[in-house]
C-alpha cells in the first residue's frame, strides 16, 4: 500500500525510482512474513528469507540507486571514481566552521557543519517550507551544482553580484567563496505565511 501511494503521489521525488532504491527488498519481506505464518516453527526457509532480505538490502540497494535519476556524486558513484575523489578534495577546501549554502545533492556532504542552507538560501527568501530564513543574508561559501540548481536564474552572474568569487571547479561542482558581502538584507515572509502559501489555509 505504501509503494502504491508513492506511485500516485503528486511529489515527483516519491514517484521516481531514484528515491525508492530499497524497494527490491519488499518481495522478500512479504515472502518472509508468509513463511512465518505458514511455518510456525523457526525453519531453515524462514532463516533464508531473513538472510536474503538483509543481504539484498545492503548489497543491491546502492546499485539500484546508481541506476535511476541524476548521479548523486557522494552516494551513487563508485568509491574509486576520479570524479568523486575530486569532489571530496574540493570539500576539504571549506574551513571547518564556515557557513555553507549547497544545492540539493550536495547538502548531505556538508550536513555535519553547524550552519548549512539549501541553495539559494539564505541569500534569497524561501518559496516553500523546504527552507526558511527570516531575513536574507550571505554565507561564507556556496557549493553549487548547475544541474540541481533552481531553474530560471543565471546563477554564475548572480553569485558574482552577491560578492562571491569562484574558488574552484571539480567534477561538475563549483565552490564559491564570499569575497565582499553584497547581499541586501530583506525581510522574508514569516514561517506561518510561508506554510500557508505552500500548504494552503
Amino acid at each position: 500500500l505504501l509503494l502504491a501511494s508513492f506511485a500516485v503521489s503528486s511529489w515527483s521525488n516519491q514517484v521516481s525510482l531514484y528515491y525508492q532504491y530499497y524497494a527490491q527488498v519488499v518481495p522478500f519481506l512479504i515472502a518472509g512474513a508468509i513463511s512465518c505464518f505458514a511455518l510456525p516453527r523457526w525453519s531453515q526457509r524462514i532463516q533464508l528469507s531473513l538472510i536474503a532480505t538483509v543481504l539484498l538490502g545492503l548489497l543491491l540497494g546502492p546499485f539500484f540507486y546508481i541506476g535511476f535519476g541524476p548521479p548523486d556524486r557522494y552516494a551513487s558513484e563508485i568509491l574509486s571514481s576520479s570524479g568523486r575523489v575530486e569532489a571530496r578534495g574540493l570539500l576539504t577546501e571549506i574551513p571547518g566552521f564556515a557557513s555553507v549554502s549547497a544545492t540539493e545533492m550536495l547538502t548531505p556532504a556538508v550536513a555535519w557543519r553547524p550552519e548549512i542552507h539549501p541553495f539559494p538560501g539564505p541569500m534569497m527568501c524561501g518559496n516553500s517550507i523546504g527552507y526558511f530564513t527570516p531575513i536574507t543574508r550571505a554565507v561564507d561559501y556556496v557549493l553549487f551544482e548547475m544541474e540541481n540548481a533552481p531553474s530560471g536564474v543565471e546563477w554564475s552572474s548572480t553569485l558574482m553580484a552577491w560578492g562571491f568569487v569562484l574558488e574552484r571547479r571539480a567534477a561538475g561542482i563549483e565552490l564559491w567563496r564570499l569575497d565582499s558581502n553584497n547581499v541586501a538584507a530583506e525581510d522574508c515572509p514569516s514561517w506561518e505565511q510561508q506554510k500557508r502559501a505552500t500548504l494552503g489555509d
